[in-house]
Order: C-alpha cells, then structure tokens, then sequence
C-alpha cells in the first residue's frame, strides 16, 4: 500500500529526530499502513475532515507513538491536542509540521473560499503551531519547530495554485520572525522546502513518466524522495544544527538554481555534450 508523501516525510523526520529520546510531535494531512510491526497512529485533520489510520512500524526503528485528530487551523483544537500531548508525555522538544492543502486553480477560477481554506491550513495552521508550541518548548530548555514549505516559496505554485504559492511564501517571513523571537529561549526554527518529488500532494504516486520528465529539469537529474525530506528534518532537530535558525533549506536537486529551465537544451546553446 502507498503511503502519503508526508505521511513518509513525518514518519521518518520521527524515527531520526527520537533517536535521542527525544519527544517529537509531527502534523501531516493524512496517513495510511505501511509494514508490518508495532501499531502507531498519526492524524490530522486538513481542508475541514479528520485523517486517522493505523501505521505499522518495526519497534526498533520507530518509538512508541499516539495519534490526535486536529485541525491546526483552529486554535482551540490545536490548544487542546497540545495540552493532551504534554500531559501524556510529559513535555515536548521538537515539532515538525508537514500540514498542507492545495488544489489546481487559477485566480479567476478560484473562489475566496477557496483561497482561504488553504491561507488557513499552510499559513495559520502554522502560526498557531508556532505560537502554541513555543511555551512547551521553552519549558523543556529549547528545542526546534521544522516547517515543511515548499520551492514554491521562491518561484511559482505550478502544479497548484496563486493560494498555494501565496502561502508557502508567507511561510519564509513567518520563520524567519518566529526565529528571531524565540531564539532567546533556546528555540529554533527553520523550514524546508521540498523540490518535485516523487509522490503528488495526497499522496497520489506519479507515473514513471512524469517523475522523468521533472527530473530532466533538475540538475541533479532525480526528483526529490519523501525520505530526503525527512533527513533533512532530522538533521534540524539535531545537535548538529544546533546553530542553525531561521534558513529556509531547498531539498530540490538543485531545481532553483535553474528555476525550471530545460537544462539539457543549456548546455545544446552552448554547444557541449550533456
């Protein structure tokens, strides 16, 4: 069975970021099984339903886990997940937060409610995650929050939409700020910025066509596995980057650097071999 591509992203940012024992809470948009072992639930609740399924883990890989079915767009219920989470577990150290809603809309073909539906899952959710947070972690002596943007943030919403793009680049001013407030207290905050990856929003698989056809405008020539997404939400949560805040980090293959381009046909104008 296929798993969500933040389904994947969370549960592996999981595995890496507890390694240390550390306590580390995940928002996705969905979940579905994936193997056979311990039983574990991840939830979330996004464009307005609730999300919630078994996950199967291997024990030695992944530590015991809850679910919590939220919409991280409403404050109260975010407040409420929190407290239940604290409260069961006994204080929170790191938090990723994978949330995120889309959908293939121009501007004339999109309606306010539709914009703002994803405004308030991308952008407030994460605002109210940021805010709601920040306490517990500064009573655990610090810790990171990683928001999973997208290269959107610093180009266009191709496959999606100006709602979409709007939000991921408000994003980048959010952590930044959030950055600079809560670095006194030993927080840190960062965003990562997936490139065209493997698995579509929703988890739908592309074909095999359609991840060669991205990957020939990457100069790495690969599009973006979930799992490189998750290492590099590890990597945040870590000590390593224990002096890292407030950056927004590409995983994209370089895909930015071109912005898109045809990259074989750059190196047919300046007429060298690819």
């Amino acid at each position: 069975m296929r798993t969500t591509t933040t389904c994947l992203v969370a549960l592996a940012a999981l595995a890496g970021c507890s390694k240390s024992g550390s306590l580390v809470f995940v928002t996705v948009d969905s979940a579905a099984p994936i193997a056979d072992a311990a039983r574990m639930h991840v939830a979330l609740a996004a464009g307005g339903q609730s999300h919630t399924s078994d996950v199967t883990l291997t024990p030695a890989t992944f530590p015991p886990a809850h679910s919590f079915a939220v919409d991280v767009s409403q404050e109260r219920e975010v407040e409420r997940w929190l407290d239940e989470v604290v409260a069961r577990h006994g204080g929170l150290d790191h938090l990723v937060d994978c949330a995120g809603i889309s959908g293939r809309l121009t501007i004339p073909q999109m309606t306010v409610e539709q914009w703002r539906r994803v405004i308030d899952v991308n952008l407030t959710g994460a605002f109210v995650l940021l805010k709601l947070s920040q306490p517990h972690l500064a009573q655990r002596g610090g810790g990171s929050i990683t928001v999973i943007s997208s290269v959107a943030a610093d180009h266009i919403a191709y496959l999606g939409g100006v709602h979409y793009a709007a939000s991921k680049t408000a994003l980048t001013g959010l952590v930044r700020h959030a950055a600079f407030e809560m670095g006194r207290q030993n927080i840190r905050v960062n965003a990562v910025g997936p490139g065209p990856m493997r698995n579509a929003m929703g988890g739908r698989e592309r074909s095999l066509e359609d991840r060669q056809a991205a990957a020939r405008n990457v100069p790495l020539q690969q599009v973006v596995e979930p799992q490189d997404i998750a290492e590099a939400c590890a990597f945040l949560a870590s000590p390593a980057a224990r002096m890292v805040t407030g950056v927004y980090l590409p995983v994209d293959g370089g895909f930015l650097t071109g912005r898109g381009v045809n990259y074989r046909r750059y190196f047919e104008l300046h007429g060298e071999a690819f």
